[in-house]
C-alpha cells in the first residue's frame, strides 16, 4: 500500500484567531500553520522580507505579514497594537510547533 500525503487544506492545519476590535466587533479568522503555507504565500512573503532594509520596524514588518497570509482582513491589521501582533505571532508559532531561537541542524557543516 502507498504511503499517502494528506491535504493540507483540513482544520486541524489551520490556526484559528478571533480578534476583538475596538469597536466591540469580533474578526475571525485563520492561517495555515507555518509548515502548511501554500507555496504561493511563501513566495510572497519571501520577496517581502528580501525586499526589507535594516532599518524596517518590526512592527510594521509583522503588519505586512499579516497581511500577506490574510488578505481579506487587511483592514483589521491596520489598528493592531504591538501587543496583539505579537499575541498572534507567539500562538500561532506554538500551534505551528515553532520553537524560537533554534533551528534545524545544517546538512552541510
Amino acid at each position: 500500500m502507498a504511503f499517502r500525503i494528506e491535504s493540507v487544506n483540513k482544520p486541524e492545519f489551520y490556526v484559528d484567531f478571533e480578534l476583538e476590535q475596538n469597536d466591540g466587533k469580533v474578526v475571525e479568522f485563520s492561517i495555515p500553520k507555518s509548515d502548511c503555507l501554500p507555496p504561493s504565500t511563501l513566495k510572497k512573503l519571501n520577496e517581502f522580507i528580501a525586499a526589507q532594509d535594516s532599518s524596517a520596524s518590526v512592527v510594521e514588518v509583522n503588519r505586512e505579514t499579516l497581511k500577506i497570509l490574510v488578505p481579506a482582513e487587511k483592514k483589521a491589521f491596520d489598528n493592531l497594537t504591538q501587543h496583539q501582533m505579537e499575541a498572534i505571532f507567539k500562538h500561532w508559532n506554538a500551534e505551528s510547533g515553532v520553537t524560537l531561537g533554534e533551528s534545524e541542524a545544517s546538512t552541510t557543516s
